[in-house]
């Protein structure tokens, strides 16, 4: 499918205008009453609410109303939950960590400062279990090659940008809560950083923006309700993986644009968005292709996905791995392999998903990724007839499909309307394999009707999703025998006439599995249209259904 691109190039224009700033390096006069931890240890001035036994480790012992400047390395500074309180001056920072080696801050909360936390040319430094909030231009920032720096478990909240990276790399951001931001996390012209276990969450522009940032891993973020998209690779980010996030409820779940080529996006939750995912050209007609998007639940996005026109990109990882699990896929699963050519299921649609020209998911998934380890569905249910003379027999065809990774035993009822009809059991199916089974339903005893057949597989311990264990397969009639037609093909009329005899014998001959093989005419059901069907018609001619 293709839909009608609605994406304001003045739009992200102003984002990317945005983003940009982060790439000045302003180095700010420091404030009057800015406290310095010296090099050697000492507190400057020493009236300043902050104590240490050891040099080593610092501890806020009141409020704090001044900037912090750490010139030491090796250290901890801890707020045992005091507040760093700013003046909202401009430039202002509330921690000033330029160029520091293994310094931790944590229990502290900052506020109303340009800068919560700053790292410039900072390594190893860990930032844990910090309430960075209200007012702050930036929560935490790491610029100018600060590396392999840990900021964890961090509340960072109502400030313009959450976190904002420049130029900088190694760094892991894992387990923090940033919500009602502006921006939850920028990253400019940064490579190698991990996000990982983020909450992210109803920052009013974006969740996670990577401009011009490669070789980053986004892992497990929950990145939900972010006004205009939950992800943005904008401006050549590349060689980035996106892996088992869950991205919802925003207006774009995934902006890929303007050059943002080879990412990975997989196994991802994407879900009611208004776009799923977006591929656009940004700003100028360049496009971003060749990205890589497979295993991902694409489940009641208003618009599943938007390519720009010329962009190329791979939403399956081949036979048999698969594609994505599209929520409006109407494909069906009866056929295997490369070619789904080959009687029997596999947990992939038999059609493509087709997104336009240049893009398809050659191997839709039937069941949102990954699969369970233990879970069994019908897919399929088919019979041999769909008008059976009253006391005779017809089959009930029933296709199994095991979605788990252990071999299963299973069993099966088939009902006519609410009527149990049939039941096989110890059915034992293989990991990822599917089994027929027939079952013959001999009508005696039923009364004339219309009969809805389906059939219903008993779940299998530790089995989750029961939604495809019970499947319906249209409806067949009982009717008199010998009344097979009307003057609408293969609908009885309540009588049987010159055309039930016309139709039999206008197949008389014609035998199963000839193409031309018609089930509802072999009135006895032994496979072949012959003098049989011709005498059981015939026997019953001139009988009109009371």
């Amino acid at each position: 499918m293709k839909f009608k691109k609605i994406v304001p190039v003045v739009i992200l224009t102003l984002i990317m205008i945005s983003m940009l700033t982060l790439a000045f390096h302003i180095q700010p006069s420091r404030a009057s009453g800015t406290i310095y931890i010296r090099a050697n240890g000492s507190i400057d001035p020493p009236s300043a609410p902050i104590s240490t036994s050891d040099n080593i480790t610092y501890t806020f012992t009141g409020n704090v109303y001044d900037e912090i400047m750490v010139e030491r390395d090796n250290i901890v500074l801890d707020g045992v939950g005091h507040i760093l309180q700013g003046t909202g001056a401009v430039d202002s920072r509330g921690i000033d960590l330029t160029g520091r080696i293994n310094v931790t801050i944590k229990n502290m909360e900052t506020r109303s400062v340009t800068y919560g936390i700053y790292l410039d040319g900072s390594l190893n430094n860990h930032i844990v279990g910090n309430n960075i909030t209200t007012d702050n231009g930036h929560g935490i920032s790491l610029i100018w090659y600060s590396l392999n720096n840990s900021i964890v478990g961090n509340n960072i909240v109502s400030n313009d940008w959450g976190i904002s990276i420049s130029y900088s790399s190694g760094n892991i951001l894992s387990g923090n809560n940033m919500t009602n931001n502006k921006y939850g996390i920028i990253s400019q012209h940064s490579f190698n950083n991990t996000l990982c276990k983020n909450n992210i969450i109803a920052n009013t522009w974006g969740g996670i923006n990577l401009n011009n940032s490669s070789n980053n891993t986004l892992l497990e973020n929950k990145i939900v309700a972010n006004t205009h998209h939950g992800l943005s690779l904008w401006n050549a980010a590349r060689n980035n993986t996106v892996f088992k996030n869950n991205i919802t409820d925003s207006f774009w779940g995934i902006l890929i644009a303007h050059s943002s080529n080879h990412n990975n996006i997989s196994d991802n939750n994407i879900a009611n968005n208004d776009y799923g995912i977006i591929l656009d050209q940004g700003v100028g007609i360049i496009d971003s292709s060749n990205n890589f998007v497979y295993h991902n639940n694409f489940v009641d996005n208003t618009h599943q996905v938007s390519v720009y026109s010329t962009s190329t990109n791979h939403w399956d990882d081949n036979y048999p791995s698969g594609g994505n699990y599209w929520s409006d896929y109407v494909g069906t699963d009866l056929y295997r392999g490369p070619y789904q050519n080959v009687t029997g299921s596999d947990g992939i649609g038999d059609i493509p998903y087709v997104i336009d020209v240049n893009n398809k998911d050659s191997y839709p998934l039937m069941k949102p990724y990954p699969w369970a380890t233990h879970d069994v569905g019908i897919t399929s249910v088919t019979t041999s007839k769909t008008i059976v003379g009253q006391g005779y027999n017809m089959s009930i065809t029933v296709m199994l499909f095991n979605y788990g990774n252990y071999i299963e035993n299973i069993n099966i009822t088939i009902n006519a309307n609410s009527i149990i009809i049939g039941e096989i059991n110890n059915i034992d199916i293989a990991s990822r394999n599917f089994t027929i089974v027939t079952f013959t339903w001999n009508t005696s005893g039923f009364v004339k009707g219309n009969y809805t057949i389906s059939a219903y597989a008993w779940p299998v311990l530790g089995e989750i999703d029961e939604t495809d264990n019970t499947l319906t397969d249209g409806w067949v009639v009982v009717a008199m025998v010998g009344d097979i037609s009307s003057d609408i093909p293969g609908v009885p009329d309540g009588k049987v006439d010159m055309v039930d005899m016309y139709e039999v014998a206008k197949r008389f001959g014609i035998n199963y599995p000839d193409p031309r093989y018609v089930a509802n005419y072999d009135i006895d059901g032994d496979d072949k249209t012959d003098m049989a069907d011709m005498w059981i018609a015939a026997k019953e001619f001139g009988k009109i259904d009371p």
